[in-house]
């Protein structure tokens, strides 16, 4: 669990913090980061984590998703919580875990922003996904 860290690693910072963390680690928070910008490519698979919180991070945003679940490095994640994490589409977080390759089984993004897109382009969810939590989202409707 790390709140309000900065890293002065810059975009190497979850390769650096890999090597500190037990390989069977299962539960990753990180809140109130100063930056989640990440070097996938120095990164090695964390084959046990199942749950990667990046709630309380509201400079995240969608853009941020794309990489900050590094694609095809979290093969056990199973939940993905987005807690007040700066989205503000249902549809653009649906395109960045498609194109981060996430698929978890439950979604939280409660607390966020987020707005209608009737007329977006239309995105599978993950065929996984069998929890969204939408609470405090300002939705109207889904």
């Amino acid at each position: 669990d790390f709140r309000n860290v900065s890293w002065a690693t810059r975009d190497a910072w979850l390769a650096e913090l890999q090597q500190w963390l037990k390989p069977g680690l299962k539960i990753l928070h990180i809140a109130q980061a100063h930056s989640l910008n990440l070097s996938c490519e120095r990164v090695r698979v964390f084959p046990a984590l199942a749950t990667l919180d990046l709630s309380d991070n509201p400079e995240l945003g969608e853009r941020g998703l794309i990489s900050a679940p590094c694609p095809n490095k979290f093969p056990a994640l199973q939940v993905l919580a987005l807690r007040n994490a700066g989205m503000e589409t249902l549809s653009g977080v649906c395109s960045a875990l498609s194109a981060a390759k996430v698929q978890p089984q439950e979604l939280d993004l409660s607390h966020n922003s987020l707005r209608d897109t009737t007329g977006a382009p239309r995105c599978d969810w993950p065929s996984s996904l069998n929890s969204l939590n939408l609470s405090f989202t300002e939705l109207e409707q889904v």
